[in-house]
């Protein structure tokens, strides 16, 4: 049996970013304590719904599909439990 390829670990993302990429805290009240961003991965697929530095929570988008392992250049403040699909821990913010 194959062994699955994780893409996501610690230690990897450091060396690719430059930094951390911390599980975002979901919530559709406060912003990520971690926040703001400097960008947005992911680690599974689905839907995304964040509100950005700068952005009232009624600008808030939800977007489809982003690509998995990628950095989402979005100054990310808060991540909505509310209209997020993509798997809990799967979500991270790169500070």
């Amino acid at each position: 049996m194959k062994k699955k390829f994780h893409f996501l670990h610690e230690n990897d993302v450091r060396m690719l970013i430059g930094g951390p990429a911390i599980a975002a805290t979901r919530s559709d009240t406060a912003d990520d304590p971690n926040g703001p961003a400097r960008a947005l991965l992911l680690d599974g697929s689905g839907s995304v719904k964040f509100a950005c530095e700068g952005q009232d929570d009624s600008e808030a988008v939800t977007l489809d599909n982003l690509a998995v392992g990628v950095m989402h250049p979005f100054p990310v403040r808060r991540v909505w439990s509310t209209g997020t699909t993509v798997a809990a821990g799967k979500v991270y913010l790169v500070i």
